[in-house]
């Protein structure tokens, strides 16, 4: 009211950014509401429906009957389980928001705390839902090496934060920048909340080491041109990964393995890794039929034959397969996997 001439602009400016229907999509919004389609409880549901481009493009083409009928249907779905007292450990991806995946947008708008990265991006961040408490727990480092940390929470203050806060009740976000399991903590975070007694689930995040090849136009498999690759980390506690890995600090993956597993199994042994190295195979991962199957290099071929197990499957073969060996793996989300250990 000071400046009308500021106000009228930033009207102007408004109505240039927000699409004509979005008149037509709040009327809708307000339809459903009137047959009781509302409360804090389907927040989730509301954003997912105000962020659907269907909804919007069925809008502008006049078909309102259309848009209204979608609505409904995202109001009515079941929202996944993520349940106070829990937390989610989520990878924001490598920067931009654009590439989060949708469950991990679900899983931030739906928080009540996130503990974050220092390295990920304000833009994912303003996602967050207003009264979301946001805390920075990132690790920042300078050239030679030098960790700077957080001058309240600290680096030492990150786990425990963490529980304290799903105890209070609260649902809680850990967010990393890229994937929390490509060399960030959250195998230790795991851990520390199965210790805790925690329940808790993995959001995978797009990891840099795919992403920043990608943005480039730069393939890390092509035909004729390479077969693999490995992906090390520049900033370590002994400095930079140098030199062939040893087998026993080596985590290998093997995609589409199915129809050759038992030739890839022996050809590991055969590399120099120990028959009892830990290895597992994940069927149809995320999906709803996910099944993984638990053994070693020497047993974990034939247990694959056994189970039945359809493709995809992915084979991955280190120390950190143990954990499969170790825990329950039912215990990593809202969707089951078969576990059978060799």
């Amino acid at each position: 009211g000071g400046s009308p001439l500021l106000a009228g602009q930033l009207r102007r400016l408004l109505e240039a950014a927000i699409p004509r229907s979005v008149t037509d999509v709040a009327e809708l919004l307000v339809r459903l509401r009137e047959r009781g389609l509302k409360g804090l409880a389907r927040r989730g549901r509301l954003l997912k429906a105000l962020a659907d481009p269907t909804i919007t493009r069925l809008v502008d083409r006049g078909d309102t009957e259309a848009a209204e009928a979608r609505l409904e249907t995202l109001f009515r779905e079941e929202e996944e389980p993520f349940e106070p007292g829990s937390v989610a450990i989520v990878g924001a991806g490598p920067g931009s928001s654009q590439l989060l995946t949708l469950r991990a947008l679900d899983r931030i708008q739906r928080a009540d705390v996130i503990l974050h990265d220092a390295l990920v991006e304000a833009e994912v961040l303003s996602l967050a839902l207003p009264g979301t408490e946001l805390v920075d727990v990132g690790r920042r480092s300078r050239a030679g090496g030098r960790e700077v940390r957080p001058e309240v929470q600290g680096d030492e203050r990150r786990v425990p934060l963490m529980i304290e806060k799903a105890r209070s009740g609260k649902r809680v976000v850990r967010l990393h920048a890229g994937d929390a399991f490509v060399f960030g903590r959250g195998g230790e975070e795991v851990d520390a909340l199965d210790a805790a007694g925690i329940p808790w689930e993995v959001v995978p995040g797009v990891s840099a080491a795919l992403a920043a090849p990608a943005a480039a136009g730069v393939p890390l498999t092509q035909r004729g041109l390479a077969k693999g690759f490995s992906v090390r980390t520049g900033h370590d506690v002994d400095g930079p990964t140098r030199g062939r890995l040893r087998p026993e600090d080596e985590t290998v993956v093997v995609l589409m393995g199915l129809a050759s597993a038992e030739d890839v199994l022996a050809g590991l042994i055969e590399e120099g890794r120990a028959p009892d190295t830990p290895a597992i195979a994940v069927g149809s991962a995320s999906r709803e039929g996910q099944r993984v199957v638990a053994g070693t290099l020497a047993t974990l071929a034939e247990k694959v034959r056994a189970s039945g197990l359809e493709s995809p499957v992915t084979l991955i073969a280190g120390e950190v397969g143990k954990r499969a060996l170790e825990k329950t793996i039912e215990a990593a989300g809202d969707r089951p996997a078969a576990v059978e250990v060799a």
